[in-house]
């Protein structure tokens, strides 16, 4: 029976005492989870900088400028919300590399993209999948 006195983890036989360094796995997994916190910020900083330059080149609305900016907020909350379905189906590691496989389709559709609805298709793919790679 546990009671007050009784620790929880037994110092003797925890692996916290040994002294071997974390696999390199664990550190290339961080790396990529910071990266993709790294995207939505970049992200956001570009459009914003940006914004003023695709209406004039591409001749768009103050409407399709606002859906242009906000839409990968909205997706990313919307992404956000179907996480817990993709990590319960497919497990924390593969559901990351799932939202990163549909962040590069994201980049790949703006990059090659020649019309409005390519650009704002894109940035449905981005936004979703840097929610979901944020919820977990």
């Amino acid at each position: 029976m546990v009671n007050e006195t009784t620790p929880l983890i037994d110092a003797r036989n925890s692996d916290r005492t040994s002294k071997q360094a974390p696999p390199a796995y664990a550190y290339l997994v961080a790396a990529i989870a910071t990266l993709n916190s790294v995207n939505l910020g970049f992200d956001v900083g570009v459009s914003s900088g940006i914004g003023v330059f695709m209406q004039e080149d591409m001749q768009l609305s103050d409407w399709e400028v606002g859906l242009f900016m906000g839409s990968i907020h909205y997706m990313a909350a919307v992404g956000s919300f179907f996480s817990h379905y993709f990590c319960d189906h497919l497990g924390r590691r593969l559901t990351f590399t799932v939202s990163q496989l549909l962040f590069l389709v994201g980049v790949c559709l703006l990059v090659t993209s020649t019309g409005f609805e390519q650009v704002l298709l894109s940035r449905i793919f981005t936004g979703f999948a840097i929610g979901i790679a944020l919820a977990i």
